[in-house]
């Protein structure tokens, strides 16, 4: 079965996992050996020669069997606590035989022994199956959308518009202008530093979104999540209207896809800016605590 071929977030490794008979992703041995070089994984000066044995030995073969006692030659706790953690992980999702399996059944154990990291990867590479062959105007709002799946978002409201951007992306342009590390020398230096403006993905710069997540793996692009526009007329009167393109309307789409995708069940997700019911007792969220 050929491997899948996406140009978005090439990092999660999507481009080398397989479909099974029911459209689930199955990791090759290019998958792993991506996962272990990684920078939590990948050999350093300082690696000892038994992290460089298995590491060498995992590279060539990256399902095998791993003793606990290959591990516990390494000198450095963190390199043996990172390949644990990666081993555990790897095998787990060959028991379970696909990403989707093994991602469910991650959470059905009570509490979540997967670190975040190791999940939001997993989810990105679901994303990329879920919106495989999805592009053009919508699809670039469903690819921006499902960014808030697996990476951590923060959301404010400016001018009336509530709007989402990558908490890390802001974070580095907060620290260092966009300017690297030039930029926090200059900033930690009291220096004047032009301001950054993100751009807020719209119709006109759909095309541009999607040419920057080709290859770099940035998440630069702030999304709108206004869903209703309201404007006073005459009289008293307010006129409320649902925006054509919002970021909610393209979340719930790919919500639908991905119930559908686990489940097979087709449901409707409908935004809501708010909810206008005295009676109403309960809901579900995106926050941390849901």
């Amino acid at each position: 079965m050929p491997s899948l071929a996406s140009p978005l977030w090439t990092p999660c490794g999507f481009d080398h996992l397989t479909r099974n008979p029911r459209g689930w992703l199955v990791p090759t041995d290019e998958y792993w050996r991506l996962w272990l070089q990684r920078p939590e994984l990948a050999l350093v000066e300082e690696s000892c020669a038994a992290e460089q044995a298995l590491h060498a030995s995992l590279m060539d073969a990256p399902t095998r069997a791993v003793a606990p006692h290959e591990l516990d030659a390494f000198e450095d706790d963190d390199a043996r606590a990172n390949h644990r953690l990666f081993l555990g992980f790897r095998d787990a999702v060959m028991s379970a035989g696909s990403l989707e399996a093994a991602y469910a059944g991650f959470f059905k154990a009570g509490s979540v022994q997967i670190p975040p990291l190791f999940l939001d990867l997993v989810v990105q590479a679901l994303v990329c199956n879920l919106l495989d062959g999805v592009d053009g105007l919508d699809g670039a709002w469903q690819w921006r959308a499902a960014e808030m799946l697996f990476r951590r978002q923060r959301v404010r409201v400016q001018d009336g518009r509530v709007l989402s951007g990558d908490s890390d992306v802001l974070d580095m342009l907060n620290e260092t202008g966009g300017l690297g590390a030039v930029g926090r020398l200059l900033m930690q230096s009291g220096a004047a530093i032009p301001e950054v403006n993100i751009e807020v993905l719209s119709d006109d710069n759909a095309a541009r979104y999607l040419q920057s997540r080709a290859g770099n793996g940035r998440f630069n692009f702030v999304l709108d999540l206004t869903h209703e526009i309201q404007r006073e007329l005459s009289h008293g009167l307010t006129l409320t209207m649902n925006r054509s393109q919002s970021g909610l309307k393209a979340l719930a789409l790919v919500l639908q896809k991905w119930v559908r995708h686990f489940h097979g069940v087709a449901v409707q997700v409908q935004p809501e800016a708010r909810v206008d019911d005295e009676a109403w007792r309960w809901h579900v969220g995106l926050d941390v605590e849901s």
